[in-house]
């Protein structure tokens, strides 16, 4: 499933959570099964409703061990399609998880220059951070396009900076070293995917940084610094 737009991340996230809530393989199956046929029988309606698809959901949800307001599927659910699409993004792929091969070839990662501008473009979209992505549907639309480093460390003039082009939208891709590795700020990221939604998700991020910016006044500081 390819989630960049955000229609389909809301289908795609109501129906996995709701798939992953029920007790065993069987009633997985089954309510899959059920969901599907219903969204494949009324395609533009709830695409052009999510809110119907979600209720839809809750109704097939059932009296598990799960209730709907247990956050767990819904983050689990999110988590999968985030890093679903970063695989598709990595390997440079704008179909269905089908049509991938296990030739050789067809598993090689290309490199950045290998792609052409609409492929790189494809990439960072699928790739980056969601919950801090601009609203695309949105004209004009202001991207900042971010590779962060948490062990880098910048000044407080940077730092706000930094959370304005957050709050206005941004393609966000970690930089991935040492400093990613780090226990601290491996708990911290374990808390924001262990939140239901990307809202959620969003506002934990900006309050954290917010929280940075206005830690010191003189001097540089990372986010490392911070979390410690």
């Amino acid at each position: 499933m390819n989630t960049a737009k955000l229609p389909d991340r809301e289908i795609a996230h109501a129906l996995i959570a709701t798939v992953l809530a029920q007790s065993e393989g069987t009633e997985q199956r089954r309510v899959f099964r059920f969901l599907l046929g219903a969204f494949m029988a009324s395609l533009e309606l709830y695409l052009n409703d999510p809110a119907q698809w979600r209720e839809t959901c809750l109704e097939a949800w059932g009296e598990g061990p799960v209730a709907p307001t247990d956050p767990r599927p819904w983050a689990q659910a999110l988590n999968g399609l985030h890093g679903h699409n970063g695989l598709l993004g990595w390997l440079d792929v704008y179909q269905t998880p089908a049509w991938l091969s296990m030739a050789e070839e067809s598993r090689r990662v290309l490199a950045d220059e290998d792609l052409d501008e609409a492929g790189r473009q494809f990439r960072m979209l699928m790739v980056t951070e969601p919950s801090l992505q601009p609203n695309l549907e949105e004209d004009p639309v202001r991207v900042h396009s971010i590779q962060f480093n948490p062990g880098f460390a910048v000044d407080a003039g940077e730092w706000t900076e930094l959370v304005t082009q957050m709050e206005e939208g941004a393609l966000w891709l970690w930089v991935e070293n040492r400093a990613t590795d780090s226990k601290l700020l491996k708990q911290w990221r374990a808390e924001v995917e262990s939140l239901p939604d990307l809202s959620s998700r969003r506002g934990y991020f900006l309050k954290t940084f917010r929280g940075v910016a206005e830690w010191r006044k003189k001097g540089k500081w990372s986010l490392l610094n911070f979390l410690k």
